[in-house]
């Protein structure tokens, strides 16, 4: 049994590093806010990414409806779960206190959430 889990380990962990794909890719470069998805191939998802200064809004359109999208603070707590159901996402900075966050896309056919960073000013 140990062996297998071992190995079982080993498979799931070089799989995991064959198919990340790649550097980080920045969506959204501001002075009040940086949002930049974990890997080139979770950046696929995303079609276009802009930044309202304005109304301080982050806006995403996606390749896939997105369910649901979940925000962990820094510490990997979870702060929220936000029902989107749309393949437009707008998130305001007006959530958010400064300091780094992560949000997970739930994609409407796509296996794993696809995780962005965020850094608030």
């Amino acid at each position: 049994m140990k062996n297998l889990l071992l190995i079982l380990f080993t498979i799931v962990g070089i799989s995991s590093t064959v198919l990340s794909s790649g550097e980080p890719r920045t969506l959204i470069s501001h002075a009040d806010v940086n949002a930049v998805m974990d890997s080139e191939a979770s950046s696929s998802y995303i079609l276009f990414s802009s930044y309202n200064i304005e109304n301080k809004m982050m806006d995403f359109i996606t390749k896939n409806p997105v369910s649901m999208i979940q925000i962990f603070k820094e510490n990997g707590d979870l702060e929220m779960v936000v029902p989107i159901y749309s393949d437009e996402v707008s998130v305001g900075l007006s959530q958010f206190q400064k300091g780094k966050y992560k949000i997970g896309f739930i994609i409407d056919g796509v296996d794993s959430p696809q995780f962005m960073d965020i850094d608030v000013k």
